[in-house]
């Protein structure tokens, strides 16, 4: 695994982790289609067209644990709680439904994106159009 500059542990298998005296446990892998195997600044790092999802060390998946109605949902506490994990669905003006997850120890989580900020495991490219064929693919900012 690799240890990102905030302390956070990365999915991604370092070059010397497949020499560890331990077996990883491998998930299976992703793969990215629409690049045909090849991006033009190679496939190496979070950007690639192919990713194997392996056992992280130290889970960090969530797991539903309640939920409930109420009238107004910005001032519930649990979604005034930034260290609560929560969801609101809006059903109506004076209506939304609020599902609260909690840490679960036994699911690994995993995040797909076009942004390189750190929550975001992989690293999407973005495409060229088809008439586009000899520009610089550019990270997206999305």
């Amino acid at each position: 695994m690799v240890k990102r500059t905030d302390g956070t542990e990365s999915p991604i298998i370092a070059e010397g982790d497949a020499d560890t005296d331990k077996p990883r446990v491998k998930y299976g892998e992703l793969v990215i289609l629409g690049y045909n195997g090849f991006l033009p600044q190679g496939d190496r790092g979070r950007r690639r067209s192919k990713f194997v999802l392996c056992k992280r060390g130290d889970a960090n998946g969530v797991k539903r644990s309640k939920h409930y109605i109420v009238q107004s949902p910005q001032t519930s506490q649990a979604i005034l709680d930034a260290k609560q994990h929560s969801i609101s669905y809006t059903l109506s003006r004076n209506q939304a439904v609020i599902v609260e997850y909690k840490e679960d120890p036994d699911t690994d989580m995993f995040q797909v994106g076009r942004s390189s900020e750190s929550p975001i495991d992989f690293v999407v490219m973005d495409t060229l159009p088809g008439d586009k064929k000899d520009a610089k693919v550019l990270q997206s900012t999305i």
